[in-house]
């Protein structure tokens, strides 16, 4: 899969997490819940929130990579048309006929 793939992954994931979390929280203040449910969702929310961080984390990490590779694709063309106008203009100063 490639860089930008894994990144919607990745965004997809955090965006889930964050929802759930945000139910969690609604369903904690809106809702009359028992102890015993409460804490589920208490420790559910806590679970979500650690898988977020990470996920964000590893987002932050594939962006970075993701930078990385623009810059030296660019890199790369920039110098192919370094090379190309090079020899375009050794072409043009030896007055080789091109068959224009």
């Amino acid at each position: 899969m490639s860089v930008i793939g894994q990144i919607a992954e990745v965004e997809k994931r955090v965006k889930s997490c964050q929802n759930r979390i945000e139910d969690i929280n609604k369903k904690l203040c809106r809702e009359e819940l028992d102890e015993e449910e409460r804490k589920a969702l208490d420790e559910e929310r806590g679970k979500l929130e650690v898988t977020q961080q990470t996920q964000e984390g590893r987002l932050t990490s594939l962006r970075a990579e993701n930078r990385k590779t623009m810059v030296v694709a660019v890199a790369v063309m920039i110098l192919v048309y370094l090379i190309f106008s090079f020899f375009w203009q050794t072409v043009e100063g030896t007055g080789v006929d091109r068959g224009v």
